[in-house]
């Protein structure tokens, strides 16, 4: 199962064809620690933003968790863009959330839907003997 959704990486990427130049491309990418790729020669993309995007792209697994929070830091890095306008960061918020992702600032992450472990405190053996008897002494009150 693919850990970042198609519809998202082609949505992110519109996004920065429209919203970013190439350099800030670059950076969002380099600061994420994902490496730049080739595509294929039969993978024609049209314009050099576009194709710079699925480059970086290229390079990814997206079945591999340690990909997917890349990506997910690349998400936070376009947040952070202190050139993009609030409708802009609106829109990319949006975006995200519709993936169900939390955005917390510039940190982006996957909802998490395991359930809350309960925590119990802890019982001495003593104090379960004693427990142990009582019940005991119950069952024996019961019967008699």
């Amino acid at each position: 199962m693919e850990l970042i959704s198609p519809l998202l990486r082609v949505d992110f990427r519109e996004f920065c064809v429209g919203n970013f130049v190439l350099r800030q491309i670059n950076d969002i990418f380099t600061m994420a620690g994902v490496r730049l790729g080739r595509l294929s020669p039969n993978q024609i993309i049209s314009g050099q933003r576009r194709t710079l995007v699925e480059e970086y792209y290229s390079t990814l697994n997206w079945h591999r968790q340690d990909d997917a929070n890349r990506f997910l830091k690349v998400l936070g890095y376009a947040m952070a863009q202190s050139f993009s306008s609030d409708d802009a960061r609106e829109k990319l918020k949006r975006l995200y959330e519709r993936e169900n992702l939390i955005v917390n600032g510039i940190d982006v992450s996957f909802k998490t839907d395991k359930p809350k472990t309960i925590k119990y405190s802890a019982v001495s053996a003593p104090v379960l003997t004693e427990l142990k008897n009582k019940l005991l002494m119950l069952i024996r009150l019961q019967k008699g």
